[in-house]
């Protein structure tokens, strides 16, 4: 439980020295060391007596300022509801300099765009393939089917199609040209249902 005499010097931001001032004038050996023991009272067995409890309740409602009110807050924004999302590093990089290359200011501005693409139907949501490189350095593939850019010494680039393994990629042929980004397989071509 509380102190009262902790309570009273903490919501009314009191220094302890003003306590002590106060209390000095009813008991003029009181002292901070003293004043530290009575608000823990509970671990010394030392309470402060009434009267001087009363001379600090009085000290503090002559020079206490009223509690300022909060405004009750009314969400003004055009844009109420916040999405957020959790990432690694390495991909955040990535998406950051994707949306600075696709011409965005904001990570809202671009998501906006996206998720509004993505309600009218001019984008659906990836399920396979993303249609988007991936530059090897951001993020490297893991597991599964995927495209890769190879560059050849000579400068040449080619994509080829990989088997990626826990992190470990077979390409045929591979002369140990520098692959340079990857995208995972698009979903496979279905025909329209009539």
């Amino acid at each position: 439980m509380d102190n009262e005499l902790r309570t009273l010097r903490v919501k009314n931001n009191l220094p302890a020295k003003e306590m002590v001032a106060v209390v000095r004038e009813l008991y003029p050996r009181f002292d901070k060391p003293l004043l530290s023991k009575c608000e823990h009272g509970d671990d010394y067995g030392v309470d402060l007596r009434e009267d001087a409890m009363e001379a600090l309740r009085a000290h503090v409602g002559a020079h206490a300022v009223p509690e300022a009110k909060k405004p009750a807050h009314k969400e003004n924004r055009r844009k109420p509801v916040r999405c957020y999302c959790r990432m690694e590093e390495s991909s955040h990089a990535a998406l950051q300099r994707a949306i600075k290359a696709k011409g965005y200011a904001t990570v809202q501005s671009w998501f906006d765009d996206v998720a509004k693409k993505c309600i009218s139907g001019e984008q659906k949501p990836a399920t396979g393939g993303t249609g988007q490189w991936i530059r090897m350095e951001d993020r490297p593939p893991k597991t599964g089917n995927v495209l890769m850019t190879v560059e050849r010494k000579n400068g040449d680039k080619y994509v080829t199609p990989a088997k990626v393994t826990n992190g470990r990629w077979n390409i045929y042929p591979y002369n140990g040209d520098r692959i340079t980004a990857w995208m995972p397989f698009p979903d496979p071509y279905t025909e329209p249902v009539p």
